[in-house]
Parts: C-alpha cells; structure tokens; sequence
C-alpha cells in the first residue's frame, strides 16, 4: 500500500493532505516550523481549514525531512512565485527538489503541483532529482504533474469538484497517479505529457487575465466618455455569447503570475507575447487609473488636498480571503503614500500588520474624505454604505471598486459615487 507525503503545505498543500487524509495514511511537510507548530495545534493561520479536519489522525505534521521518507508517493505543492516583473522565481521549487533527491528512493513517484512554464518539470526538477540522488528516471523512480486548481474561498470549485488534470511520462505511471487523484476528486482527466498538462494550466489563467485587461481598459474608455460601465456590461449580457467579464483588480498568486511564467517560456522561443504582456502592463495599471480618477474627483470637488484622510477598506488580493500575495490594494497604497496622502487601512480578515501597514479596526475609521473600496468583502456589504459614510466628512468621495454599492448609493445624498 502507497505512503503520501504532501511537502508545502500553503494554500494548496494543506488542502490536499486533508483531502488524502480522509483515505490513507498522509505525512505533511512544510519547512516553516512555526506553520507546523500551529497545524498541530490544529489552527490554520490561512483561515480554510476547521480545526476537526486538521486534527485527523491519519496526518502526520513534520518539519523534518527524514520523516518523510517512508513514503512512496510525494505530491509537491509549494509557491512559484515571479521577480518583478516577467522573470520566474524557481527557487522554493528547486529546494524541494533537492530535499527529496536525498530523502528519493527505488520506485518512488514524484507528483508536481507547482504552477511552472511548460518544460520546467522535465527540463529543470528531473535532471536535478538525477544527479542528486544518483538514482534514473523512468527506472528507479517516476515523476508525473497535476497542476493545481484551487481557488481560495470559493465554496462552490472545491479539490472534490474541479476536474483535476493528471499526466506522467509513460501510460503505466499516468494510470497510478488517475487512481491517487481519484480517492479525493470527482473527476479526473489524463493528458498526453507532463507539457500539456503544464501549459493548460497557463492558459486558464492567462485567459482570463487578457480578458479582464480588456474590461479594465474597456472601463477607462468608458469614463472618458462618462459612460456607466456596469451599465454597458449589463446591456451587453442580453447578447448570447458575451462573457460578462468585470473589470477590476487582479492579484492573486495564479491569475497575475502565471501569464508571465508563459511569456518568459515564449520568449526563450523568439516568440513576442506582446497580447500576454500588455494585459498585465493593463492590469497593473489600474492603481493609478484609480488615483487618476480620484485626483480628478477631488479638483472637481475643490477638496482641500492639504488635510484629506483616505480610507482604504481591504488589503486582500480578493474578497473573503486573506491571502495578500500580488495584492493590488497593497500597490495602490503604497502609490498613494508616494503622493504624500494621509491613509487609513482596514480589512475583516486580515488581524495583523503586514508590510509596514498598520491596519485600524473598522470602528476606529472616521474623518474620512475618501473611502477607496478595495475588496469586495462579504462584510463590507453587510455593513452597508450608509455605516461607511457615517465614518466620513461631509460630502465624501466614495470609489467603489467592486461595485458593491451600484445601486445602494442612489439612496444616499451628499457624496461623490465612482465606481470602476
């Protein structure tokens, strides 16, 4: 019978060790010891997983790597993230590599989950493992991938629900990695090559950042002819084949990255992506598309700038999450610091200060000539627009990213309502 190891255990990992707990024998590897020491005080620091699924005695959670050599089936899933601002950051994926080539043994099968650029697996980690263990791939031991899907908070596209991709380097090794994913997914779909399975990958996420690129500066078209974009998208929804892409912020570890893993790997090839990389110069853009516009509102107000206080109501790269990685709210405070503005930072989720920002409780927030609306969070629209004016001057200016409050702030008089 199979032993898994799952080794990083983020966003991913620690969703998957769960999963595979609920099945057979599992041991959880993460070289953070303070993340293993509250896993098995059964607390997730992410917020995703309960306590009595963290507590399963089929997990075993280590930071010492000799404790995971007893197993026979490792499932790699630790963060590939990207140097500013096109060039990948292979360095959390190459440590692993080199942990398990001293811990691989005869037989054993290597699963990569790490979003990579098509080629990575074979060309980089296999040949790595190779000459570190002395050991042959394809004889003495096996290496498939499966790229992960998860999508933090989301209830509904769930590691049971999604269908997940499997591939390998021969039929014989594919079929045994299907039947590991089968235990805790649905649906499970083989490609021919561990490329394939790499590149589908980019594509969901490359997809949808151009597309979102082309709300994005859809919108900025929009509000130069002061047009109601929301107005425009619902319009364009009676036609049945619109996609009703929002415009928006993209952050995030998958959507904001993983365009550029592509784009290095098209390059290597003398390939141009200028579409792939202009989307992200679009995308990124949007902080100061909004300081643009606010900037514009507080002229037209005739605002005094020399006293104004902005409140900025969410940090996360998205709503109901806490996750900060590539968050954009993070860049557009940070621009607004570069103007010299007085800003006020807030987020339900979020209960420590992160990156020199000291974040206030909401009650705190008041005197605010500004409210930018970062992230869509569920607790921001439970508490209403008429609870956040109340934490405002006269006559506030209200930017309402997620467009939380399209139809609310009619109600409300004496504010400036902006929405992307």
């Amino acid at each position: 019978m199979s032993t898994y190891a799952v080794v990083g255990l983020g966003y991913v990992g620690l969703g998957l060790a769960v999963a595979f707990s609920k099945k057979t024998k599992v041991i959880a590897y993460d070289n953070n010891k303070q993340r293993i020491q509250e896993l098995k005080q059964q607390l997730d620091s992410h917020k995703l997983i309960n306590q009595d699924d963290l507590a399963h005695p089929n997990i075993i959670y280590t930071d010492t790597l000799a404790d995971i050599k007893p197993a026979t089936i490792y499932i790699v899933a630790v963060s590939t993230p990207a140097y500013y601002y096109e060039f990948p950051n292979l360095e959390p994926l190459i440590g692993v590599v080199k942990d398990l080539a001293v811990v691989l043994k005869k037989d054993d099968i290597i699963i990569f989950e790490s979003t990579v650029y098509p080629g990575t697996t074979e060309e980089i980690c296999i040949p790595l493992l190779e000459k570190l263990s002395n050991l042959t791939n394809g004889n003495d031991f096996h290496v498939g991938y499966s790229p992960e899907r998860i999508n933090p908070g989301d209830e509904k596209h769930t590691l049971k629900t999604i269908t997940k991709i499997v591939s390998a380097q021969n039929e014989k090794i594919r079929k045994v990695i299907e039947a590991v994913y089968e235990k805790i997914c649905d649906s499970v779909y083989p490609v021919s090559s561990i490329k394939a399975a790499e590149s589908i990958k980019l594509l969901e996420n490359t997809q949808r950042d151009v597309n979102i690129a082309l709300m994005n500066e859809f919108s900025k078209i929009m509000h130069a002819l002061d047009l109601d974009m929301h107005e425009i998208i619902e319009g364009a929804k009676t036609k049945w084949g619109f996609i009703p892409y929002k415009p928006g912020f993209v952050g995030g570890h998958c959507i904001s990255i993983d365009p550029l893993y592509l784009a290095f790997k098209a390059k290597q090839y003398a390939i141009q992506p200028d579409l792939i990389l202009t989307a992200r110069k679009v995308n990124d853009g949007m902080t100061q598309f909004v300081i643009q516009s606010m900037m514009k509102l507080l002229v037209k107000n005739k605002s005094d700038f020399h006293n104004l206080h902005i409140g900025i109501l969410g940090i996360s790269y998205k709503e109901n999450v806490l996750d900060l990685r590539n968050s954009l709210s993070l860049k557009l405070l940070k621009e607004l610091r570069e103007y010299k503005f007085n800003c006020s930072v807030h987020d339900p989720l979020v209960h420590h200060d992160v990156q020199q920002v000291e974040l206030k409780p909401f009650d705190e927030l008041t005197d605010l000539s500004v409210v930018i609306i970062a992230v869509g969070h569920d607790f921001y629209r439970e508490v209403g627009i008429k609870k956040i004016l109340s934490k405002c001057h006269k006559n506030p200016i209200i930017m309402d990213i997620p467009n939380l409050f399209i139809d609310d702030h009619k109600h409300c008089n004496d504010l400036v309502y902006w929405n992307l």
